[in-house]
Parts: structure tokens; C-alpha cells; sequence
């Protein structure tokens, strides 16, 4: 009989876009005291080419880009006339239908050239798209260096989206002279409102990474912004806070209700949270049925932890629970245990 053993904190994956879904109620999270910018190091390395190419997963939003559906033969039409009449939007757009092939035979090249044109035309969100698509590598061959020379173009327009995915690109290289650089784009980006930055800038400062000092109740505050922001990986980081008492106070409720509120939204680390505590009892009443059915959810949520406990445990009640007692289930001790996708 295999035995399970964790902690209930997840592991953290930092994801740059793709995170839909409604945030958690406002009564959940504390209110947050205004996020100040990360301090960094002036030594930094603001390089495109001397980012390294992203682990798997990294930039999971791209590879999202294409499940918006086939655009029809008369909408392409008139996106194809905007184009050459000279709207940067419609090329952006055009573009993303001739590289998924949703309307259009798929010709990555093609439709990387109408998003270039779009980003030299001036659209913000066509460098954003550009960019992922080329540092991800799945609709079109990665080139890591012009995506993520996208990615700042984009930012140096004021696209703060552009700017957190640029800033965590570098945090996720090997140079601490890079990470030091993304370290002053999560600060801008955090500042001009990205909560994905604010959430991403929290996990710096818990870990010290980035030329940052640990600092958990600065990370608290940013972590706090980004949840009441929208940011479901911020309600993350936070429910592992609060789980944990980095930063702020234990409330061990307090994080699993933060879990379950993102686990209901559909993200799947969230739900992997939450069967860890309802397994454990921590935060809400032990229920071994019920975190089956959650790490059943984590997994179909394509949450490789959830599915390898599933594999590991033979997916029944009776071997989450060998003789009706938790299995050297342990307290949770780290707030950010290390995992696939963490800087």
C-alpha cells in the first residue's frame, strides 16, 4: 500500500498569462497596505539575448492563444481590409488567425510577420502576443530572444502585461544580473497595475531571489493586492501564507477558503491546495472522500502533483486512507515548497 506524504502548502508555478476566472470574495483576503517597488541592485543585464529559454509550462498562456475558435471566411475578410488599411489591431488579429489556422490554412510564418507588423504599428497587445508565442514555441518556432525583445517593446509602451512576462522570463534565468532586471520590471509592472506582477514579486520576496532580501510581510502586502487584483495565482500565494503564517498570522481557515474559492474559479494548483487541506483537516473537517474528488479535479486541471498522488495512492478512497488513519501526513512546515515553474 502506497503512503502519502505532503504538506498542505502547493508549489507555486509562476504563470505568465491564462489566468481567467473569477477571484475569490472580497471578504476572503485582508486588505493590503500599498506594495512598494522592489529594491534591486544596480548591477543588472537588461539583454534580451541573455535570457535562457523557459522551462515547460512557463508560458502556458500562449499556447492558449489559439482556443478562441475558427474565425469565419467574412470576418477574416474584413480583418485582411483593416490591415491594409492600415489599423495595427486588425494585423495583430489577422495574424493569430493565419498562426492557429482558425479560418485561415495555418502558416506560423505568414502570421508571425502580420503580428510584427502589428507591434511596429504600435499595438501593445500584438508585441504581448508576439512575444509569448515565440518564447513559447508551440504555434511557431520558439525564438526565445526575439520574444522576449517583443515582450519590451511592449513595455517600454507603458503594456504592463508585456513588462511582467518580461520581467518573469528573466527571473526564471540562471544570471542573477537578469533576475535582477526582471526584478525592476515586476516592480514596474506591480506599480502600473499588473496583479500577476504583484503576485510574482510576492514569491520573490519570500524566497529572496533576484537580488531581493527575503522580506515575508512585504510579500504578504503584495501577495494580498494581487488576490484582492484579481489574480488568481496570487490567491495562491496567499492561501500558502496564510496556511503557513509567512508573513502575516496563521489562519489556516482563511487559507483554505482562498483555495476553494480558486479551485471553484477553475485553477487547478488551487484545487490541489484544497484537497491537500481537506485531506489533512487542515483549515476545514478532514474528508478523505471529498479530497479525492478535489485531486481527481486537480488532475483533469492538468495539475501533474494531483495526478502523480492520484497514480501513487491507486485512486481509491480505501488507499488515501490505508486503515482509516492519515498516512505520515505531515504539518506543513515550507511556504513555498519548490516545484515545476518556480524561479
Amino acid at each position: 500500500m502506497t503512503k502519502i506524504t505532503w504538506s498542505c502548502g502547493v508549489a507555486v508555478c509562476v504563470l505568465v498569462v491564462g489566468c481567467a476566472g473569477a477571484p475569490p470574495p472580497a471578504a476572503e483576503v485582508a486588505s493590503a497596505p500599498a506594495a512598494r517597488a522592489p529594491a534591486v541592485d544596480a548591477d543588472v543585464d537588461p539583454s534580451p539575448s541573455a535570457v535562457d529559454p523557459p522551462s515547460a509550462g512557463l508560458m502556458l498562456g500562449a499556447g492558449q492563444m489559439c482556443g478562441e475558435g475558427t474565425v469565419s471566411d467574412g470576418r477574416r475578410a474584413l480583418y485582411a481590409r483593416g490591415c491594409a488599411a492600415g489599423d495595427a489591431e486588425a494585423c495583430g488579429t489577422l495574424g493569430l488567425v493565419y498562426v492557429c489556422g482558425a479560418g485561415a490554412e495555418k502558416s506560423p510564418a505568414a502570421g508571425r510577420a502580420m503580428i510584427q507588423k502589428a507591434c511596429d504599428s504600435g499595438s501593445d497587445r500584438a508585441c504581448y502576443s508576439l512575444g509569448a508565442l515565440l518564447v513559447d514555441g508551440s504555434h511557431m518556432p520558439q525564438d526565445v530572444t526575439a520574444g522576449v525583445t517583443a515582450l519590451d517593446t511592449g513595455c517600454a509602451r507603458g503594456h504592463m502585461e508585456s513588462c511582467e512576462a518580461a520581467g518573469v522570463l528573466r527571473m526564471a534565468t540562471s544570471s542573477l544580473r537578469v533576475q535582477r532586471y526582471g526584478m525592476t520590471l515586476l516592480g514596474k509592472a506591480c506599480q502600473g497595475g499588473s496583479a500577476e506582477a504583484c503576485a510574482n514579486a510576492a514569491v520573490a520576496y519570500v524566497k529572496g531571489v533576484g537580488g531581493v532580501s527575503k522580506d515575508a510581510p512585504h510579500a504578504f502586502a503584495l501577495a494580498t493586492r494581487a488576490c484582492e487584483n484579481k489574480s488568481l495565482f496570487g490567491c495562491v500565494v496567499l492561501a500558502n501564507m496564510y496556511i503557513t503564517g509567512t508573513g502575516t498570522k496563521k489562519d489556516e481557515a482563511r487559507g483554505a477558503a482562498l483555495y476553494g474559492a480558486g479551485c471553484e474559479a477553475g485553477r487547478a494548483d488551487s484545487c490541489l491546495g484544497l484537497a491537500k487541506c481537506q485531506y489533512l483537516g487542515i483549515g476545514v473537517r478532514e474528508d478523505k472522500i471529498a479530497a479525492l474528488a478535489t485531486f481527481r479535479r486537480a488532475c483533469a486541471g492538468n495539475n501533474g502533483e494531483a495526478c502523480r498522488l492520484l497514480a501513487d495512492a491507486g485512486d481509491t478512497h480505501a488507499a488515501f486512507d490505508p486503515g482509516g488513519k492519515s498516512s505520515a501526513a505531515a504539518a506543513p512546515t515550507d511556504p513555498m515548497p519548490v516545484g515545476p515553474g518556480v524561479f
